[in-house]
């Protein structure tokens, strides 16, 4: 695995070993390796790095907070504000597909009816109703990709950020104060804060995008990869 970008907090000095997946959050790192558990590196501060000793099958870093899904589809969250969030210990348990964590919030899409279920560091859930296949959480908004390829955003809205466009979607990701989704023709499209270009996309067909802090990135249809916005 290889990591670029600050490393203020040895956020960016990867482990060794196998991975099958990576979050990089605000100042740590967490990584779902080959064997089914978690590592996190990075800022700790408020134990947002102190991986549960489980068996996963995904995870997410945010801000001072990650979470992950068990392999037996609950969802746990260590760090910042939770204490910790677990969602086994309810009767029954509820199981969870997909999930995204922000900044102190975590959401995700519930199996039993695929709404998303959020979760904030006071412990108080809400429910955004709608069948989602996919989830993602910017700082204090949140992104979901609905069945019909629509995108559903909430949350923080003072710069357009939760206000996506219309029309048809495959993928979505939600930013620091921005967002960026995949339209039905692989052309990307962002919403929300420009004031370094990050929402203004290049033309070209893509496969895959990322919306970060002041920047976005995304993987060309041909396997290259650009980025735009605070690059420097």
């Amino acid at each position: 695995m290889s990591c670029w970008g600050d490393n203020s907090d040895g956020q960016t000095d990867a482990p060794d070993g196998q991975f099958s997946a990576v979050s990089a959050g605000r100042d740590h790192s967490c990584g779902l390796r080959a064997d089914g558990t978690v590592t996190c590196w990075g800022g700790n501060q408020n134990s947002q790095s102190n991986a549960l000793d489980e068996q996963f099958t995904a995870v997410s870093a945010g801000g001072d907070l990650s979470c992950g899904i068990r392999s037996d589809g609950t969802g746990v969250c260590w760090g910042d504000g939770f204490g910790l969030v677990d969602t086994s210990i309810l009767n029954p348990p509820l199981l969870v597909t997909a999930i995204s964590v922000a900044d102190r919030e975590a959401c995700g899409i519930v199996v039993d009816d695929l709404s998303a279920i959020c979760i904030g560091d006071d412990y108080e859930a809400y429910l955004e109703r709608g069948e989602f296949t996919a989830i993602s959480s910017g700082a204090t908004h949140h992104c979901g990709l609905r069945s019909d390829g629509t995108v559903r955003c909430w949350g923080d809205n003072p710069d357009g950020r939760a206000s996506p466009p219309t029309g048809s979607f495959i993928a979505v990701s939600a930013g620091y104060r921005h967002s960026c989704g995949i339209s039905a023709d692989n052309t990307v499209a962002c919403w929300g804060d420009n004031s370094d270009g990050q929402a203004t996309a290049p033309d070209g067909l893509y496969s895959a995008v990322s919306a970060g802090g002041n920047l976005s990135c995304g993987i060309r249809s041909d396997g290259d990869h650009n980025c735009w916005g605070a690059t420097n």
